[in-house]
Formats: structure tokens, C-alpha cells, sequence
């Protein structure tokens, strides 16, 4: 590893040139020695070693694995709308604002259409200016970030949670080098992100209630949608946190077979019949049992309903 790391040095700084064939030596070295290093020392196969393992916001990794996998099988298009959308995903997930911003139009009269017009378009102009300073304020290269969006679909999280992409313009296809570029630049970015301590943007209940988990269940994103974005498959005998009920989103689903519970600091469900019956809450203050997780009358907090 000295020698690769002398070798990138010396060529890097000081111009000194490299046989092609002592570089894929001194490469194949270090690749063979981290692997042995991986499965020996940290039980760890280090062919998947990533450092999306280490963003924590699972939903995130898994788009961003779908990018990578698409890169390798050189799907680049697919690659670069996975990374797109990881990148939209981890973006929303971040964003403590929601819910807090405010039409302007509702404190207008309704006869001035056009001031209210005004308003709109200068919170059109500001918000992209607003964006590109925060992202600045991360330490994220707003130059990369602009490329990144020129050849990326355009991706919008909704409050509930659901992705939808759509193209501003015709794009070329794109090359390996631009996928590539796109899935770093997505898996740095998250990562930068992820060093800014902020708190998470879900609280759990202050009577910490939660479920347990008496089948393997899968956790999606939401009930409406078709086929269902699966988060990740809960265990047996893990405890899930139910999601307060000021956090449900704007589209909490009047379906009583599934259950609001926190992931990550994001709502996700889970199907109610997966979870064991007996979770001791607190309802409008008096403490209450549920008997059975089929029954919506005897549980309204894990149906979504005051």
C-alpha cells in the first residue's frame, strides 16, 4: 500500500512516470491484502464494502445500491435515475422545514391576483438561490451539483413519502463516466450531509410506545402505493417505534391492516397482523391495552386516526 500511495504521489506531484505494469501490480497487491484483511479481522466481504454502509438512512442506501448495481451491469441510464432519486430521498429526509412553509396567497385579498402572483414567482426565484447557499454551507461543490442535475431526471419527494421523476428536457444517453460521476457525487453529497449534527426530523413519542415484531415483515414506504418500495424486512422480536400522530403525513392511510412506525426518522408501515397483540400505550392520557392488532376501535393510534 506504500508503494501505490509513493507511486500516486510521485506521479501526482512531481511527474515521476509509472510503468502501467507496476501499477496493476501494486493495485491487485493492496486489493488481495484488504480483502484477506476484511474476512479474517472484521468478518466483512470486502467486494461489498461501500461507503453508502455508512449514510444510516437505509432507505437512501438501497437506491444508491440499486445505482451501483446498475452502473456495473452497465445500465447507465437506470444508474443515474437511481442516483437521482437517492439523492432527492436523503434531501427530503433532511429537510426540517417541511410543513412550516406557507402560501403567501392565504394572506392576500382575493381580489389582488397580482400580488399574489408576485409572491409566488419571488419564492420561485428564491428557493433555488436558497438551495445552492445551503449547499455551499455543507461543503458540497455547487459546480458538481449543477452538472449532476443536467444529467440527472429531475425527482420530487412527496409528503407521503413517494417518488416521481420526470424529464425537464430530451437527454443523450448517458456514458459509464457520467453515471459514475453521478453515483460518487450522490454517495459523497450524503455523506457530507450526514456530517452535519442535526436533530432527527421525527421525535418518538414522548411515551415511547412501541411494537413488536412477531413475524419477519417488510417495511415499505407507503400502503398506496403499487408495487410497495420496501425500506427493509423487520425481524422477529424486534421492537418497532409507532409514529406520533402529528407525524403521520399529510396521506396517513385510512387502511387498518397497517401500522405508522418510525425508520430512520422517517414514517414507514408495516402490515398490523405482523405484530404481537398487548402493546401498552397511552390514549387522551388513560392507559390502554391493545388486544388485538386486527381491531381499529380499540387501537386509533396505529390506525392513523385521532
Amino acid at each position: 500500500m506504500k508503494r501505490l500511495n509513493t507511486a500516486r504521489v510521485g506521479f501526482k506531484h512531481e511527474g515521476l512516470d509509472v510503468s502501467a505494469t507496476e501499477a496493476e501490480a501494486f493495485l491487485s497487491n493492496v486489493e488481495a491484502f484488504l480483502s484477506e484483511v476484511c474476512k479474517q479481522e472484521l468478518r466483512v466481504d470486502f467486494a461489498t464494502l461501500s461507503l453508502v454502509n455508512a449514510i444510516g438512512h437505509r432507505r437512501t442506501q438501497n437506491w444508491l445500491e440499486k445505482a451501483r448495481v446498475a452502473l456495473h451491469s452497465e445500465h447507465y441510464a437506470e444508474s443515474v435515475a437511481h442516483s437521482a432519486t437517492a439523492m432527492a430521498i436523503y434531501l427530503h429526509h433532511r429537510d426540517t422545514r417541511r410543513g412550516e412553509r406557507v402560501d403567501p396567497s392565504y394572506y392576500i385579498d382575493s381580489g389582488s391576483s397580482d400580488v399574489g402572483a408576485i409572491a409566488d414567482w419571488i419564492l420561485d426565484y428564491v428557493e433555488p438561490i436558497r438551495f445552492r447557499l445551503d449547499l455551499v454551507s455543507h461543503g458540497i461543490d455547487v459546480v458538481a451539483y449543477d452538472r449532476f442535475e443536467a444529467l440527472t431526471p429531475g425527482a420530487s419527494v412527496g409528503e407521503d413519502g413517494t417518488v416521481r421523476q420526470y424529464r425537464q428536457e430530451s437527454r443523450n444517453t448517458p456514458s459509464r463516466e457520467e453515471a459514475r460521476f453521478c453515483y460518487d457525487f450522490a454517495v459523497d453529497s450524503v455523506l457530507a450531509l450526514r456530517d452535519i449534527g442535526m436533530p432527527g426530523r421525527i421525535q418518538e413519542n414522548s411515551q415511547k410506545v412501541r411494537a413488536r415484531v412477531k413475524t419477519p415483515c417488510e417495511l415499505i414506504v407507503h400502503p398506496r402505493t403499487d408495487p410497495h418500495e420496501v425500506i427493509r424486512v423487520a425481524e422477529e422480536n424486534e421492537e418497532l417505534p409507532i409514529a406520533p400522530q402529528r407525524n403521520r403525513g399529510l396521506f396517513a392511510p385510512d387502511l387498518s391492516e397497517f401500522v405508522p412506525i418510525i425508520q430512520d426518522g422517517d414514517v414507514a408501515y408495516i402490515q398490523r397482523d405482523c405484530l404481537e397483540d398487548g402493546v401498552e400505550v397511552q390514549i387522551r392520557g388513560e392507559s390502554q391495552r391493545v388486544r388485538s392488532p386486527m381491531v381499529q376501535a380499540r387501537a386509533p393510534y396505529l390506525a392513523g386516526s385521532e
